[in-house]
């Protein structure tokens, strides 16, 4: 995967809006002490690489829910946060990735220029660590408290 052009937005003081280039929002929040990336897009492109030119902090991953489109890019990380009942639903199917990809170039022909189907890859899945409402990721200075909605 050499494709790591997203685009980023600061949107506060060290909290990052990354565009997957419309397919999806990911989110790099930046504490004292550690990082927290929120959801991981389809995978269309190297988001790690990205995150760790972001920031040299320790980070950890967490996703709001467990479609494709916020998880599909799990496989580059190590390790992902998420409520035990989407555990089931995280699938890194390159082919099911690949496919949702290329429908939306398909209705928008301006990202055939943004990444190319061949950078989606294959991948395990990462470690599953599950977390319920209350759960906080303490980021030195800044704590992000989970909801269940």
């Amino acid at each position: 995967m050499q494709n790591t052009k997203y685009p980023v937005h600061t949107i506060a003081p060290d909290t990052y809006l990354i565009d997957e280039f419309g397919l999806d929002t990911v989110y790099l929040l930046v504490g004292d002490e550690r990082a927290l990336l929120i959801d991981m897009g389809t995978g269309v492109a190297d988001l790690r690489a990205l995150v760790e030119g972001l920031t040299d902090k320790p980070y950890d991953v967490v996703a709001t829910h467990g479609h494709m489109d916020h998880v599909g890019g799990c496989i580059q990380f190590p390790k992902l946060f998420i409520h035990p009942d989407d555990i089931p639903m995280v699938d890194a199917d390159v082919e099911a990735r690949r496919g949702y990809a290329a429908r939306m170039q398909e209705t928008y022909p301006h990202l055939k220029e943004a990444f190319s189907l061949g950078d989606i890859a294959p991948g395990p899945l990462p470690e599953m660590i599950p977390i319920q409402e209350g759960h906080v990721f303490h980021l030195g200075g800044r704590d992000v408290e989970v909801y269940h909605v």
